[in-house]
């Protein structure tokens, strides 16, 4: 029979996590992937199953990918970072899953090639420097944080979250038959010797066919007039080759604006291209002239296969 262990899976030895893009080729399914390791030095792998969320039946899909690098994060990095610089006041400490597993630093070079890609919850980091202070327990600091389009969930960090190596050698890519978007995923790993399987879930948001939210967005107050401008953001071209725009992606332009207030959406509009006018004609159709407080703007890019995160933006009338 086929090996598929030598010791078992703890709880904190699975993860399955719904991936952003992981490189420049463009992507029409979701990129979930699992990810396994034992508590044991020996272990090798386990027997992965996708579980029935209605009977509570189990598919086998063969076995995992070799042993991940996973653990715990003890302290989590501040939210007051920028995407676009080195967080070098930031630290992250990572409890691993045995001692064996270890980290390695590595230099900006490297670290610009996508070297020392992690997952923090939802948030996908590099790190610059990995300094061992326990048996099992490193911290990470001079930091890329928000990579691939993930800045939103720089916040809301808490301790005891997943962390995860990205090591494309050891993440096993869940096949799309199981992975529909807006689902959730429910897997089940059983190692020899295992009495009771390891467990672990994701919702499929389908990050990596997803549009990223616009960014530098800004509102200009014209007469009597608000007009809106953005930047596009796109799920390929991140090397940005050619110095001047990144492609598209989506087989069309298109975004929402949605305006709010109290958090209740009263105007919505389409276009496509990033620039918006709300008229002074529709602000008084919105019954908005005198009225105090803010008008929050939400912009989505829509892409092929969804909406992406919105950018927001307050303004006054």
């Amino acid at each position: 029979p086929e090996d598929f262990g030598l010791s078992m899976v703890s709880n904190r030895g699975l993860r399955v996590a719904d991936l952003p893009m992981p490189g420049d080729a463009l992507l029409t399914e979701p990129l979930v992937v699992a990810a396994a390791a034992g508590a044991q030095a020996g272990w090798r792998v386990a027997e992965l199953f996708v579980e029935d969320a209605t009977t509570g039946g189990l598919t086998s899909i063969g076995g995992t990918a070799p042993s991940a690098i996973v653990g715990t994060v003890l302290a989590t990095p501040s939210a007051a970072a920028s995407p676009a610089l080195f967080d070098t006041v930031s630290a992250i400490d990572v409890q691993l899953l045995n001692g064996v597993m270890t980290l390695a630093s590595a230099d900006d070079a490297s670290l610009l090639r996508g070297a020392n890609m992690a997952l923090v919850g939802g948030e996908v980091i590099q790190f610059g420097v990995a300094s061992q202070t326990g048996p099992d327990t490193w911290r990470l600091t001079r930091l890329l944080r928000g990579r691939r389009g993930t800045e939103w969930a720089m916040t809301g960090h808490a301790g005891g979250e997943a962390f995860l190596l990205l090591d494309q050698t050891s993440l096993l890519a869940i096949p799309s038959s199981y992975a529909a978007m807006g689902s959730t995923l429910l897997m089940d790993a059983i190692g020899i010797g295992d009495t009771t399987p390891a467990t672990a879930s994701a919702l499929v948001a389908g990050q990596a066919v997803l549009p990223l939210s616009p960014v530098h967005v800004r509102a200009i107050q014209s007469g009597g007039d608000w007009q809106f401008g953005w930047v596009r953001r796109s799920r390929i071209g991140w090397q940005w080759l050619d110095g001047v725009d990144a492609p598209l992606g989506e087989a069309q332009e298109s975004y929402r604006i949605d305006l709010k207030r109290a958090g209740a959406v009263f105007r919505s509009a389409t276009v496509s291209a990033p620039a918006w006018t709300y008229a002074a004609a529709s602000i008084t159709a919105d019954n908005l002239a005198g009225i105090t407080g803010a008008v929050t703007a939400e912009i989505r890019q829509i892409g092929d296969f969804g909406a992406s995160r919105p950018v927001t933006l307050n303004f006054l009338i």
